[in-house]
Formats: structure tokens, sequence, C-alpha cells
């Protein structure tokens, strides 16, 4: 059997692993969908409470950039999933070590992160 080329960085990954990998990417893809259904719900009942509160309206800004805020660092999980092999960001605390890790590396990089920044 030929050998196959590493994923994302990672020499001598095993089966179990990359399914393992395969599983998180999955259910870090369906939080993603959460966070985005849940920012068009939300959105959807801001404009109607903003037709009795137009003054509010300083809020929609705020809710775009937190909502693109909750989605990088899965973005940055999917893309350098090999820097993260026990990470899930389903769990909240783990979510929020890579936030902070994905962050830290934008801070630090002028916004750019790359797998050797992380």
């Amino acid at each position: 059997m030929a050998k196959e080329a590493p994923i994302l960085g990672k020499k001598g990954i095993s089966e179990a692993q990359k399914r393992t990998n395969n599983v998180r990417a999955i259910l870090t893809i369906i939080l993603m969908v959460t966070f985005f259904g849940s920012m068009i719900a939300s959105v959807t009942s801001i404009a109607d409470f903003l037709e009795h509160h137009p003054e509010l309206r300083f809020l929609f800004p705020l809710l775009g950039a937190g909502s693109v805020l909750l989605i990088i660092p899965l973005g940055v999980y999917l893309t350098n999933q090999g820097d993260f092999p026990d990470v899930n960001p389903i769990i909240p605390s783990h979510y929020f070590r890579l936030a902070r890790r994905c962050f830290v590396a934008m801070v630090e990089n002028d916004g750019k992160v790359s797998g050797k920044d992380l």
C-alpha cells in the first residue's frame, strides 16, 4: 500500500485520527450553520423590535460584528485542523481556547493567521 501524504503538516497520522478529524470538521460545520441560523433569527426579531424603538439601530452593526467574531475561530480550525489535535470546538471550553489562540495570533500578525502562527 502506498504511503499517503501527510494531512495538514502532520506525518504518520493514523486512520482513527483521520476519522476523528472528519467528525470534528462535520460538527464544526454544523456549529457554523447554527451560528448563522441564530444570527438570522435574531436579526428578524431585532428588526421587529426596532420598529417600536428606532433609537437602537446601532445594534445591527454590533450584531454583525459579533457574528463574524463567532465564526472566525471555526474557520481557522477547519483550515488548520492539524494544529489543534486535542481541540473539539463543540465543547465550549475548547471553543474559547481556540478563539483566544486565534485572536491572539491575529493581533500579533496584523490580522493574518497561518498554521505556523498558531
